[in-house]
């Protein structure tokens, strides 16, 4: 006869953890200690001595199964895998100090924004990549913003009219943490101005943190289209700490795809 699991309505309230096992999360669990998610063993070990005042614990195996569909969700899965802290190695005292500022801006992540800024190659998608991976791993919900995929899409949306831009722009300041990757890619345009004005203003007045690498630095930023980029610089520099976790990197031997 097999155990009946009474769950608590705060287990009930939230998914199954079988289902995050089960459902393409963890094809086969190999942690050893669960079974479906539960720590049944423990549970029922609880029963022997006549304790059963609590449904069964979630393993930690389930946790690691929700920062990886949650790393899927913000569409960073597959960078994610090769994109950690552990896998970029400073071999080069700008990248060691590159590396510490992405360090100790975890510390501070929930309040605080973190820029990163430098020619292609340099590794500003692997730096941000890793602080976004850490954030979801300590329970962070964030989404994955390519400037120009996404941000395209976002500006078609001006045309039709129909509220779409306005509800997406809402759902993309609502998020608790954003990455916005290579702000301003191509050549800026006023709707352009417009998207990154709207999108950092508001979230620089929601409290909601944006991690955001570019190939420009504040300077060019402030500079665009004959100084309407300082608001945006300017929300940039307060909203990471008054500039405090703004990196600028600049130079031919940043580019490590030639440097290595």
């Amino acid at each position: 006869m097999g155990i009946t699991i009474r769950r608590s309505k705060a287990s009930a309230a939230s998914e199954a953890p079988c289902a995050y096992l089960q459902n393409g999360f963890c094809k086969r669990c190999t942690c050893g200690k669960c079974r479906g998610g539960y720590l049944i063993d423990e549970w029922r070990e609880a029963m022997l001595h006549g304790d059963c005042s609590h449904g069964p614990r979630e393993c930690s195996c389930v946790e690691r199964a929700r920062s990886r569909r949650r790393l899927r969700t913000a569409g960073l899965e597959q960078l994610a895998a090769r994109c950690t802290f552990d896998s970029y190695r400073p071999a080069k005292p700008w990248q060691k100090g590159v590396k510490e500022k992405a360090e100790a801006y975890l510390g501070v992540f929930r309040t605080t924004g973190f820029f990163i800024s430098g020619q292609s190659g340099c590794g500003k998608t692997h730096i941000c990549t890793a602080i976004c991976n850490e954030i979801i791993e300590r329970g962070g919900r964030l989404r994955y913003f390519q400037w120009v995929r996404d941000g395209t899409r976002l500006k078609q949306l001006l045309t039709e009219r129909d509220g779409g831009y306005d509800r997406e722009i809402d759902t993309l300041i609502d998020t608790p943490y954003l990455y916005i990757d290579d702000l301003f890619k191509q050549e800026v345009s006023a709707a352009d101005m417009r998207l990154a004005y709207e999108l950092l203003n508001g979230r620089y007045n929601a409290g909601r943190p944006t991690i955001l690498s570019s190939e420009h630095d504040l300077k060019f930023i402030r500079a665009v289209r004959n100084g309407e980029g300082d608001a945006i610089a300017g929300r940039i520099f307060e909203s990471c700490g008054r500039g405090k976790f703004c990196v600028e990197l600049s130079g031919l031997d940043k580019n490590l795809r030639f440097t290595g």
